[in-house]
């Protein structure tokens, strides 16, 4: 008998808690299994994770298996994850790529995506660019 994707959540949770180095191949593996039934979330869970440890390859290539293994499209949660992440280390120009996908998608934007892209504006010394996208999301 397979675990159900509670009992896979149940454990990632600890691992994840504990900072336990195997949490990401164990969180990859549970995604690859058919028990688990991996959602978007799930996928951008695991996007952020490596963010946060600033693997942005990883990140990355987690996207892609996101798109083609799952058959998800990008929505803005996933999007503005990707904002952050390459905001975080510094990367503007493909901080504004995935800025204007979230604009693409034709939905109204939340202010974590103007958030994220507001300070990626400042730490790459631009805040005057930071402040008219304020204007902007004020509007």
């Amino acid at each position: 008998m397979w675990p159900s994707k509670a009992d896979w959540l149940l454990v990632l949770k600890e691992l994840r808690i504990m900072g336990h180095p195997l949490y990401l191949k164990v969180a990859e593996y549970a995604l690859l299994e058919e028990p688990f039934e991996a959602n978007v979330r799930d996928y951008t869970k695991i996007i952020h994770y490596y963010g946060k440890h600033n693997l942005l390859e990883d990140a990355e290539n987690t996207l892609v298996v996101m798109k083609q293994r799952g058959g998800y499209i990008c929505d803005q949660v996933v999007l503005t994850t990707m904002v952050h992440l390459y905001s975080k280390a510094g990367h503007l120009d493909w901080t504004k790529e995935y800025f204007e996908e979230i604009k693409f998608l034709g939905e109204h934007m939340d202010k974590r995506s103007y958030g994220s892209m507001i300070m990626a504006y400042i730490r790459a010394g631009m805040p005057e660019e930071g402040e008219n996208l304020h204007q902007e999301m004020d509007a």
